[in-house]
């Protein structure tokens, strides 16, 4: 690709840890402020689809087999199913 174009930008109030991608779903990391999770089907519509709230911070994500499995630093892991 010789020349990236941005085709679209969101601001979150909080810092992002990591992002993941699951089939057309966008999984983003935010410490404090949990998981948030995008249907980027359509990379011009992004579409708010869910937010996990754990009691503790978020910081990094792994996916598979419609599972959500989140690191959260010295307070252990957390796996989540999602369908």
């Amino acid at each position: 690709m010789k020349h990236p174009r941005l085709i679209n930008q969101m601001y979150l109030s909080n810092e992002i840890q990591d992002l993941e991608i699951y089939n057309d779903r966008l999984f983003v990391a935010l410490g404090q402020g949990g998981v948030k999770i995008y249907g980027i089907k359509n990379p011009l519509k992004i579409e708010d689809l869910n937010t996990l709230y754990p009691a503790m911070s978020v910081y990094d994500i792994a996916l598979g087999n419609d599972l959500i499995f989140l690191a959260l630093g010295k307070d252990g892991w957390m796996i989540y199913e999602y369908r």
